[in-house]
């Protein structure tokens, strides 16, 4: 997806968010993949390190907005459960959602760092490729 747009709903921006990992897992099975040279493995992990590391910004903004919302009274729950706990159930769950997003993207930046040097060898005439 190119660009920031505010033209879509926060659901339909997460869906397509879960569409394309569905797609890159499918491009990456094994015996089929559509990785040929190491560096495609290192520009992998680069990119979702940065989108693992911006899903914490999603995290946080949706805690935050149940928070305002509850303050204001404008949540409510289909049960006739006390929506105050909820919010609050939620909102922990977000914070630990948060802390394994943040060590999610620390790994697969060191993950990187370590696939960063790697190059490919062409079988065929031996040269080194990308």
């Amino acid at each position: 997806m190119a660009g920031v747009t505010t033209d879509w709903l926060p659901v339909q921006l997460a869906a397509a968010v879960a569409g394309d990992v569905r797609s890159l897992n499918h491009a990456t099975l094994p015996g089929r993949s559509a990785y040929r040279w190491p560096a495609d493995v290192d520009s992998v992990l680069a990119s979702l390190q940065i989108a693992v590391d911006r899903m914490t910004q999603a995290l946080a903004q949706a805690s935050e907005w149940l928070g305002s919302e509850l303050a204001a009274g404008r949540v409510g729950h289909d049960h006739g459960d006390d929506p105050a706990l909820v919010v609050k159930a939620a909102q922990r769950w977000l914070g630990t959602a948060f802390s394994e997003a943040c060590e999610l993207s620390a790994a697969l930046d060191r993950a990187h760092q370590h696939t960063a040097g790697l190059t490919g060898i062409d079988l065929e005439d031996g040269d080194e490729r990308c």
